[in-house]
């Protein structure tokens, strides 16, 4: 019947509704974490190249894998790993142009991917993913301490828009980054609170609409607008007029000399190994 058809559609739809923004949340935030400091100028570079690599695989998952249910997302434990590239890459050339930086870092980032992705392919075929279980606890452990570390600290960088690094940890005592170091943890507490309390699929992605909404109505009620606000570091860009895509110049791999690469290669290894052992 088509009335049992469209009901049947409507839970899939709605899925793919919610797992769409929170892959648009994700992906904005990872950019904003690894396209930081220096630059920060060519964040759109950042943006553009998280949402389409997220774009091309979810439809690649959806066309090629047959397991029902299975989605694409940007992983969260690689990302505060990919957020070491630019300092790996060498922040001078960032000052002196940080577009062309930042494509370098799209597209390094875009090679580790492939290979990361190559590498799970093999394992997989192999049937080698059960190797991941004498992996001992205090390496695991270990090492998933670093990554907690690493999202708080950039966390907090990128909520109080502060570079923790260049600036230390008195600058959370200002004022303004009290404020919005408050306003972090609140969101987070309450999101943490709500989950555990209500096991709902709404219940995170009603919490991202109905913290953005009262922002904003909080923003629109103290007289506020959109450039302040993103002046005043509450809100990530401010974003050069254009376009939100931005294809990568595949030229600036130029760049890239012997003593860089030799640095881009644990970073490399470590996304694999991070997203071979906590990848769902």
């Amino acid at each position: 019947m088509p009335h049992e058809g469209a009901r049947a559609a409507l839970p899939t739809a709605i899925a793919g509704v919610v797992v769409g923004l929170l892959t648009v949340v994700n992906a904005i935030a990872y950019a904003g974490l690894i396209y930081r400091g220096p630059l920060a100028p060519a964040l759109l570079v950042g943006v553009s190249a998280l949402l389409a690599g997220a774009a091309v695989s979810s439809v690649l998952i959806a066309l090629l894998v047959d397991c029902p249910g299975l989605v694409a997302a940007p992983l969260a434990s690689t990302a505060v790993v990919y957020a070491l590239l630019p300092t790996a890459l060498g922040d001078r050339a960032a000052l002196a142009d940080p577009v062309a930086a930042a494509q370098l870092v799209a597209v390094v980032s875009g090679g580790i991917s492939v290979c990361a992705g190559l590498v799970y392919w093999l394992l997989g075929r192999s049937r080698l993913g059960a190797l991941a279980r004498f992996l001992p606890y205090p390496v695991v452990g270990g090492y998933n301490a670093g990554l907690g570390w690493l999202f708080v600290v950039g966390g907090l960088a990128l909520g109080t828009d502060l570079h923790l690094v260049g600036a230390g940890w008195a600058a959370l005592a200002a004022p303004a980054a009290m404020a919005k170091l408050a306003a972090c943890l609140g969101t987070g507490v309450a999101m943490l609170a709500a989950s555990r309390r209500w096991k709902h699929w709404a219940i995170v992605p009603g919490a991202v609409f109905a913290t953005a909404l009262g922002f904003h109505a909080a923003r629109a009620a103290l007289g506020i607008d959109l450039a302040a606000a993103s002046r005043a570091g509450w809100l990530l860009g401010p974003f050069a007029p254009g376009r939100i895509w931005s294809p990568p110049d595949w030229q600036v791999l130029g760049r890239l000399d012997a003593s860089t690469l030799r640095a881009i290669v644990p970073i490399g290894l470590t996304v694999m190994l991070v997203g071979a052992t906590t990848g769902s």
